[in-house]
This record gives structure tokens, C-alpha cells and sequence, in this order.
């Protein structure tokens, strides 16, 4: 009949009111200068600005590696408070309240000055693991990725291969 199930049209309405909260987090806002991924979501800049959209909020700290430049201001989009921060080696250690103020998805503002500079390496998750995903490698098969992985090898003796840094001294297991 057309109509649009009540749960649908309530999704759309919370999605409408976050979208006008945080409208300089997507309008004219470019994809993240990082090749690493994020386990607690994505990025989107703008000139002097980055926004961590946090989907999975951490209980304590959000790490960031790589970012280079000199940081302003660390604050929550929504409602201006500073966040404190650190620096540990390669990696920019943001203290997160307890509570995301977001239901769904809470951004983190991180100001600083100049032109953007990353270091672009993939790197492990702060003292955690590091992902080798077939969209980052190097890839000499001649065949496609697709959904993150490949499903034949078109030259002989192809590869994929990754340069990574790993950070934290210890024993690894490739899985």
C-alpha cells in the first residue's frame, strides 16, 4: 500500500535529528586522510578539523595513530566539552567520559593547525592487534578485490603483501 512501517519513519526521524546536530560532520566534509580502519568507527575532515565518528564508544581512551600535527582543541561535536588527551609514541590517546552523548553515533572534534599530516603506515590498534585486510596489500595477482578478499589469482607466483609498523614488542600470531 506505500505506507512506511512506524518503526522505519521513527529510525528516519532520529537519523534527521542527528544529521542536523552534526551537519558539518557530512556536508562538504572529505573522507579520512588515515589508510588505517577503526574499530570504534570512521573519520571525515574539514581544513583544520577532524571528526571521529564514534559508533563503538570506548570505556576509557580512544586512540588515534599517526595524526601529525600540532592539536588545538580536542571536544565533543554536540555539546563542546574538552576532552583531555595524551601522546604515546605514534598514537594520540583521547580520555572519553564514561557516557557517548550520542545514542547511535557521538563525534569527536580534534582541532589543529596547519595542513592535515598523517603517517598513512597501517599500524596495530593501540596494544592490540593489527589487521592485514587483501584492500590494503599490495597486490601483484592481477585479480580483484571484492568484499575484502580475493577469490582467484589470475598470474602466477602474484601476491599480496602489506608494510606495517608494529609498536608493541611481544610475540604475534598470524591468523
Amino acid at each position: 500500500d506505500g505506507s512506511v512501517p512506524r518503526a522505519s519513519v521513527e529510525r528516519l526521524t532520529q537519523v534527521g535529528e542527528w544529521m542536523k546536530l552534526h551537519r558539518e560532520v557530512i556536508e562538504d566534509a572529505k573522507a579520512s586522510p588515515f589508510r588505517n580502519k577503526f574499530s570504534w568507527g570512521n573519520i571525515t575532515q574539514r581544513p583544520g578539523r577532524l571528526y571521529l565518528n564514534v559508533m563503538d564508544w570506548p570505556k576509557e581512551q580512544l586512540a588515534l595513530f599517526g595524526l601529525k600535527n600540532k592539536i588545538s582543541k580536542i571536544s565533543l561535536l554536540k555539546n563542546g566539552t574538552e576532552l583531555p588527551y595524551s601522546i604515546d609514541g605514534d598514537y594520540l590517546l583521547i580520555d572519553t567520559p564514561e557516557q557517548a552523548p550520542d545514542e547511535f553515533m557521538s563525534v569527536i572534534a580534534i582541532d589543529f593547525e596547519g595542513v592535515i599530516e598523517v603517517d598513512d603506515s597501517l599500524a596495530q590498534e593501540y596494544k592490540s592487534a593489527i589487521a592485514l585486510e587483501a584492500a590494503s596489500a599490495t597486490n601483484t595477482t592481477n585479480s580483484r578485490i571484492h568484499f575484502g578478499a580475493t577469490n582467484r589469482l589470475f598470474r602466477p607466483g602474484g601476491k599480496l603483501s602489506w608494510d606495517f609498523k608494529i609498536t608493541q614488542a611481544g610475540k604475534y600470531t598470524l591468523q
